[in-house]
């Protein structure tokens, strides 16, 4: 395996890199006998974001925190760990740090669609969620519902705060009990109507067909 740095910045004050990994020609052409037949990609894009010192995610594994926290970028959280461990520290001139990471290896990615463009604006989404992690609590998200209309008795047209700078209005239905997300659907309130009277109308028509 190869792995190339592919690039460094800070966002917000967090620092992130990106990192290109490849397989070599001799590793690769062991690696399509041993798995005749499937799709494996041949190059990946991996993220990694470095937390402060004093953030409240310093030292802590990915598998341990998921529980509490929803953090949602590609793949999910899949590293944990001190930066010393995936990178030379004396040759970057860095200071070790904690850092969190994710890669875009799972089934169905591929380097066109995951490619470092991508990655970058999913390193950017998870330090947004990392400087407002209260918002990221699970039970703070299954909390962040404000009811605006409701249609009837088993659907309901809800706002939804995902950071603390944004929200969307969502469709629900409820089933057995239980509110179900059906339709994501606009940043704004006349949108939204436009989208809710769309919904309204198809489901009409469905009652004749």
């Amino acid at each position: 395996m190869i792995d190339k740095l592919a690039r460094v910045d800070t966002y917000k004050g967090y620092m992130f890199f990106i990192k290109h990994i490849y397989r070599d020609k001799e590793y690769d052409n062991i690696f399509r006998e041993m798995l005749e037949g499937t799709q494996i990609s041949n190059d990946w894009y991996n993220g990694y974001v470095i937390l402060p010192d004093d953030h409240e995610l310093v030292d802590k594994f990915y598998g341990d925190f998921e529980k509490d926290y929803d953090l949602e970028v590609h793949g999910g959280i899949t590293f944990s760990d001190y930066l010393s461990k995936i990178m030379d520290l004396e040759n970057m001139d860095l200071e070790d740090g904690y850092v969190l990471g994710f890669d875009c290896n799972h089934v169905g990615d591929n380097p066109k669609d995951c490619n470092q463009e991508y990655v970058e604006n999913e390193c950017k989404k998870l330090i947004d969620q990392l400087i407002n992690l209260d918002d990221c609590k699970v039970n703070n998200k299954n909390k962040a519902v404000d009811v605006i209309r409701n249609i009837d008795s088993k659907t309901r047209l809800v706002v939804k705060h995902v950071l603390s700078d944004k929200a969307f209005w969502v469709i629900e239905e409820n089933h057995q009990g239980e509110w179900i997300e059906v339709l994501k659907i606009c940043e704004n309130q006349v949108e939204a109507d436009s989208v809710v009277e769309f919904y309204l109308e198809n489901r009409r028509r469905s009652l004749y067909e």
